[in-house]
């Protein structure tokens, strides 16, 4: 393989020095892989087409030319080369093939073609879906996750993949190459398929944001491969994952666009009525109001509680989860009365049609007990608090976090109840497992500590309280930036606190 410096070097020499002719050479170097024979056949198409760089480029991304296309007929390759890149490569994949275990290679290439070429989880091979892929036309025993491995490794000594640290990476030409061969019915059972394996290594909790960078790029170029298919044939949750992704990531912009792009699609793929389109719709709604769209906010959630009372009618878990979600941002908007009257209606309704213990009842509750704090009874929000938490344990357990959230409401309630040390105390514990079991960058740590440090003031450590909020400051700049409201509300209150001290 060339260096980049390498690379731009024998393009040089191929096209004289022309300075015109190598506009984007090294932008073009780079999306062949910096591979020598990839570059040579390029640069031979180029000169017998009379293209620049630029212009082969434009022709290279071309979704509707095939990689043949874009390379010599085979008998104007250059350099005495006797088959083209993707001749080569083919070749490569039947030797592998032959491998044991015989027959896994392709399969696994095809799989790997649809996703990033700069990595991808090695563990979507052995996903109840990324198996079952593989082993479909295969007589015998079903495929296991060993001869996944092994033939992923097979790849790697014909130099069609690479791995390391559970990371597989294929270059984007063999991929495109590979994606080429397949038919309409086998490329479409190919990106479901990749789209469920994909959901499959997804984590409920990212606690790394490389993590979840990753996994997002992932859905990014399965969806740029395979985008109509994925909506036509049901695979569109992944999209729907990576959208909630950016939101958990503390990306509340991208996370509000691609929930308006996500909707407008479905509404458009699916119909606006579609229980996928209300779905897109409610969880836009929701972000809008976590991003400060508080008006934006409230005025969707009405409009869907009305449709889903429509499509799915008045019962329907949708629909009354429209109805708390509308009712919590109305107490956004300033009325905690109007919120509690709705909320005590929706709990009574969320117990008898869903149960005590469901999780959206319970979620309900939160609410309800939040807003009637709001309205001056902290006593009985903090009994409320006390209570769910116990509930809370019983039924999605002490790591939950949910289970952390309804700890961070009850030790609020504290502080405000008149025990603010009691809250640090609380808040500190809190702080700890939150890192623990979300990640020390997870949005809920960052804004557990923005609590803890919010009550060291009242507890008397005004000094402390200004310095937790610089760390805390220092942190949101560098994970989500300065526009994210933690990152605005942390430097408000650092400024309100080193003026206490």
């Amino acid at each position: 393989m060339f260096s980049p410096a390498e690379a731009r070097d024998y393009l040089e020499r191929r096209f004289d020095g022309d300075p015109d002719r190598l506009a984007e050479a090294d932008l073009l170097a780079a999306e062949l892989g910096f591979l020598p024979l990839a570059l040579a056949q390029a640069a031979a198409y180029m000169l017998d087409r009379d293209l620049d760089c630029a212009a082969y480029r434009a022709r290279l991304a071309d979704r509707r030319r095939r990689l043949a296309d874009v390379l010599p007929e085979d008998g104007a390759l250059p350099d005495e080369q006797r088959e083209t890149v993707a001749a080569t490569w083919s070749l490569s994949v039947e030797l592998a093939d032959r491998l044991k275990p015989a027959g896994l290679a392709g399969p696994v290439l095809r799989l790997a073609s649809v996703f990033d070429p700069a990595g991808f989880p090695a563990a979507v091979f052995t996903t109840a879906a990324g198996l079952a892929f593989l082993g479909r036309g295969r007589s015998g025993p079903p495929v296991t996750g060993d001869e996944a491995a092994d033939a992923v490794r097979c790849l790697q000594r014909l130099s069609l993949a690479g791995q390391d640290a559970g990371t597989v990476r294929v270059h984007a030409l063999v991929q495109r190459a590979t994606r080429e061969d397949l038919d309409a019915e086998r490329f479409a059972e190919l990106a479901r398929a990749a789209a469920a394996a994909l959901l499959e290594v997804w984590p409920g909790i990212e606690r790394e944001p490389g993590e979840g960078v990753a996994l997002r790029a992932n859905a990014a170029a399965l969806a740029s491969h395979a985008g109509e298919v994925l909506w036509t044939a049901g695979g569109y949750e992944v999209l729907f994952r990576e959208a909630h992704s950016l939101g958990d990531s503390g990306l509340l912009g991208a996370a509000v666009a691609r929930w308006q792009e996500l909707s407008a699609e479905a509404a458009r793929r699916l119909g606006p009525d579609h229980e996928h389109t209300l779905l897109a719709r409610q969880f836009l709604a929701g972000w809008r109001g976590v991003t400060g769209d508080i008006a934006g906010a409230a005025a969707e959630f009405d409009a869907l509680s009305s449709d889903y009372r429509r499509v799915l009618g008045p019962d329907h878990l949708s629909t009354l989860m429209a109805r708390s979600n509308l009712a919590h941002q109305r107490g956004m908007a300033g009325d905690a009365t109007a919120a509690v009257a709705a909320l005590e209606e929706v709990v009574a309704d969320y117990r008898r049609v869903a149960g005590e213990d469901h999780q959206k009842t319970l979620l309900a509750r939160q609410f309800l007990a939040g807003w009637r704090s709001a309205e001056g009874d902290a006593a009985g929000a903090a009994a409320e608090f006390a209570a769910l938490l116990g509930d809370y344990r019983r039924v999605l357990g002490p790591d939950h976090p949910d289970t952390l959230s309804v700890r961070g409401n009850l030790a609020h309630q504290r502080g405000l109840l008149g025990d603010p040390a009691a809250a640090v105390r609380d808040f500190e514990a809190l702080a700890a497992d939150c890192a623990r079991v979300l990640g020390p960058e997870h949005p809920q740590t960052l804004s557990t500590r923005a609590r803890l440090a919010g009550w060291r003031g009242p507890a008397g450590d005004a000094a402390g309280a200004a310095d937790a909020f610089a760390a805390l400051l220092e942190d949101y700049l560098r994970i989500v930036g300065p526009d994210h409201p933690g990152t605005r509300q942390a430097r408000t209150s650092l400024e309100y606190w080193r003026g206490q001290g």
